[in-house]
């Protein structure tokens, strides 16, 4: 198989995975994969941003609106969307609510942003992605700037992962600088170095 060739394949799969609502998991009605799920979505969405195809960037943003809807009170992206004829069904989690949602969304939003060079966009979510933020600090527990990851907290389900998971630390870092490229905060940028440096 050509270069060429697995990338139209991966080009066709992202649109054969598009909905009115946004990336789904899953092309094929297997599990429940066959919703907006906000990992695969905003990773679905930043293959869409690489792309270039409009058809996929407005995918991508569908997905977002999706999230943002349904954002809990708490701050808690959904960690998955599901429509039917039966309505809407949201969940933040299974034993655990998902911490890597809350991270990708903000990443997918900034990068959506940056991609479309539209700040205003940044501006719209502004309150929804600072409420991220204060939840991911409140997820500290102790204040020493590393977020505790219970078990079942992030994309691998029930693996026995749980404590300071260095990939949750990375989006987080990952998701502060690309919003503070929008804000320019020195206080956003002193939270940056002390995660960096715990």
């Amino acid at each position: 198989m050509t270069r060429e060739v697995a990338y139209q394949n991966g080009i066709d799969l992202l649109k054969t995975c598009s909905s009115e609502q946004g990336f789904l998991a899953s092309a094929q009605a297997i599990s429940n994969y066959k919703r907006v799920w906000a990992r695969d979505g905003v990773i679905c969405g930043l293959a869409a941003l690489a792309s270039g195809d409009a058809q996929l960037i407005d995918t991508f943003k569908r997905t977002l609106q999706t999230l943002a809807k349904h954002q809990h009170s708490s701050g808690t992206i959904p960690s998955n969307v599901a429509y039917s004829e039966n309505g809407v069904e949201v969940s933040y989690g299974g034993l655990a609510g998902r911490v890597d949602a809350v991270t990708w969304y903000i990443i997918g939003h900034c990068q959506y942003a940056h991609a479309a060079q539209n700040p205003s966009w940044i501006r719209q979510y502004q309150k929804s992605i600072e409420h991220c933020f204060d939840l991911l600090q409140a997820w500290e527990f102790n204040n020493k700037h590393l977020v505790y990851v219970p078990l079942s907290g992030n994309w691998a389900d029930e693996y026995i992962t749980e404590g300071y998971v260095l990939y949750d630390q990375l989006l987080r870092l990952w998701s502060l600088k690309a919003y503070n490229h929008f804000v320019q905060s020195n206080q956003i940028k002193q939270k940056i170095a002390e995660v960096t440096q715990a």
